[in-house]
């Protein structure tokens, strides 16, 4: 009687509001003792704990791939700018007057777009924490490094 009386209130402490509650409970006559342990340990009668569960771990084992993506994004920013370094620059955002590039501005432009694309990563990822963002994130930012690199490797592969 008492896991039928648990149960229902279970299932009306999941589906409506706190004064449909209370005046469940008064006419029930359940004891408050009942009632308290239904209200507090609901997650026991729950059949999607553990699905939910999973998705944090799966989310906070994502969230750590995506720090580090962003790390390697950084990194692999400042080998880019470092490989330019004193050579002939084509993109006109980052050109100085002389032709070659004005460190100043890589930094600072490079600097802008990689916070730029963190804050609306992390934004995003916290306004839809039912969703797990931080795989797409990852792989964005790994495939961004990646191109990144290239480009790095093919400058430092270039004569000064």
């Amino acid at each position: 009687m008492r896991l039928a009386l648990l149960t229902a209130a279970w299932v009306l402490l999941a589906s409506s509001s706190v004064h449909a509650e209370s005046a469940f409970q008064a006419r029930l006559g359940t004891s408050p003792a009942i009632w308290e342990a239904v209200q507090n340990n609901n997650r026991y009668f729950s059949a999607s704990a553990k699905p939910h569960r999973d998705l944090v771990q799966k989310r906070r084992r994502w969230k750590k791939a995506w720090i580090g993506s962003f790390a390697a994004f950084a990194v692999v920013n400042v080998f880019d700018a470092h490989s330019s370094a004193g050579r002939r620059e084509l993109n006109p955002l980052l050109r100085g007057s002389d032709g070659r590039i004005s460190m100043s501005r890589a930094i600072s432009l490079k600097a802008a777009i990689g916070g730029g694309m963190m804050a609306l990563q992390w934004a995003a990822a916290k306004k839809h924490k039912d969703k797990n963002y931080y795989k797409v994130f990852t792989v964005a930012n790994s495939a961004v490094s990646g191109g990144l690199a290239v480009v790095a490797a093919h400058n430092y592969s270039l004569a000064k």
